[in-house]
């Protein structure tokens, strides 16, 4: 049986993780369409590589140390790797700028875009 897209709003709301993004892109058309139906906000906005760096920043006081690429999947806190490599090309290159952000140097942010 095929969930509906109220059934599907009302699984979201309760936190549950099945069906996957992609299930209910194809049952509905629109993974974005049931997340605002469940009351999500619509999320399609790009960081700056200045809120990367900040996101970066709290990653690093909360546990200590840089987000490892693991971390970038895993962890709420950690910027994504895509993202990363977006904007900064490498992990390594984004602890660098993190290192340089956090030592309050300027023009970091200006060198990763």
């Amino acid at each position: 049986r095929r969930p509906t897209q109220p059934l599907l709003v009302e699984r979201i709301k309760q936190g549950r993780k099945e069906p996957s993004p992609t299930t209910i892109r194809r049952l509905t058309g629109s993974f974005t369409a049931v997340l605002e139906a469940a009351g999500f906000p619509k999320y399609n906005r790009k960081l700056s590589p200045e809120e990367i760096l900040t996101r970066g920043a709290e990653f690093r006081r909360v546990t200590g140390r840089a987000p490892s690429r693991k971390d970038t999947y895993e962890h709420d806190l950690a910027p994504g790797y895509k993202v990363i490599r977006n904007y900064f090309g490498t992990l390594k290159a984004f602890h660098e700028a993190l290192e340089a952000y956090l030592n309050d140097e300027p023009n970091v942010t200006e060198e990763a875009a």
